[in-house]
């Protein structure tokens, strides 16, 4: 049967039949979850989809892949304190969004849609575009005009039609949805045929800890894409009974744009973000904002907020080590500094390192700030 796409606001269901990206009553909409069963993965199948009988997608022959996903976890010292690194920025397009791409335009596919339309401050746009451009499908990406140049160069490399936008992310984001009327508006923030490529995160991380279950994971959150999708999958494995427990999640915001941390105190109004080393996280008004919050207070977690000064710092030690991802990343570090140690026997500490730093503004890769 065709998955099932549910409103959590007003309780309406639809079938995926047709494209549809919101509920009538305009609130996101999430995917009926199948099972997770062990004796239905793909072993011999180097991607992602070795996992696809536990995605919520329409039947596919034939997925639109690069080999995503099987991304390495290492372990390192952050002060003398162990944790371990998921390294998302080693994939087809650079960033972990390839993740959700995958299923995103596997399903936009089957709908024969005529164009795919997205908005992104750069990553998910380069993943989109590539995606797109490999399934043959055109696609219109709206970037903000001051994205750094690489990551709007890579997005026009590709054959999509760009549109820079002036103002902030959220004008970004009103701009697409204004014409998506002229295609299918595929918003990451939104799909949640996207979200169904990230819970492999989740997946992943099951399968090369092994007996270990994380204690915590710590993700950079703009959409929360990564965060929620994992969010997803560890709920699959749990109700599974493939791990004894649920990790804490840990949303980690720039300080020049929290919006979580805004909502968490209870201030409602959209704050106009300042600019930030952290481009891929100025995004004012997720809208998935309470399911980004619901995640983390079921887990047990927190919402993190980490200045400027400590966002660079971290970013060159990353750097210095050999981790080559773009600052967005280096948020994770200085949000873990900022924690206390978790008992050594709840499991291991897991960073998403989420982007890379090929497409890194030149004057910090310049060391001019």
């Amino acid at each position: 049967m065709p998955p099932t796409l549910l409103c959590d606001a007003c309780s309406a269901a639809y079938a995926d039949t047709v494209p549809r990206w919101r509920c009538d009553c305009g609130a996101p909409l999430n995917l009926e979850q199948k099972p997770f069963e062990v004796d239905k993965l793909e072993p011999l199948l180097p991607s992602l989809w070795r996992y696809r009988h536990a995605l919520s997608l329409s039947d596919v022959a034939d997925p639109v892949s690069f080999g995503e996903g099987g991304t390495r976890l290492l372990a390192w010292r952050i002060d003398k304190r162990p944790v371990m690194l998921k390294l998302e920025y080693v994939s087809p397009t650079g960033s972990f969004k390839d993740r959700g791409a995958t299923t995103a335009v596997t399903q936009a596919l089957s709908w024969r849609v005529p164009r795919l339309i997205e908005d992104s401050s750069g990553n998910a746009g380069a993943a989109m575009a590539a995606y797109c451009a490999y399934a043959n499908l055109p696609c219109t990406i709206f970037a903000p005009e001051d994205a750094p140049a690489a990551k709007l160069h890579h997005i026009a490399s590709l054959g999509a039609e760009l549109v820079p936008v002036a103002g902030t992310r959220q004008d970004v984001a009103n701009a697409a949805l204004a014409s998506a009327d002229s295609g299918y508006y595929a918003g990451h923030g939104w799909n949640p045929f996207f979200l169904e490529g990230t819970k492999t995160f989740a997946f992943e991380l099951a399968e090369q800890l092994g007996a270990l279950t994380p204690a915590a994971v710590f993700f950079p959150v703009g959409n929360a894409t990564l965060l929620l999708g994992a969010w997803l999958g560890f709920r699959q494995l749990r109700e599974a009974k493939l791990i004894p427990r649920l990790p804490k999640v840990f949303a980690v915001q720039a300080a020049h744009c929290a919006p979580l941390a805004a909502a968490r105190a209870g201030r409602t109004e959209a704050l106009a973000p300042r600019d930030t080393l952290a481009d891929g996280l100025k995004v004012q008004q997720p809208p998935r904002l309470k399911q980004i919050l619901q995640a983390v207070e079921e887990s047990g977690g927190e919402v993190i907020t980490v200045p400027e000064d400590e966002i660079l710092l971290d970013w060159r030690l990353l750097c210095n080590n050999g981790f080559f991802v773009e600052p967005t990343s280096a948020v994770v570090v200085s949000a873990f500094r900022r924690t206390e140690a978790l008992p050594q026997e709840d499991g291991p500490v897991v960073l998403a390192l989420t982007g890379s730093g090929m497409r890194t503004r030149p004057e910090v890769l310049a060391g001019e700030l």
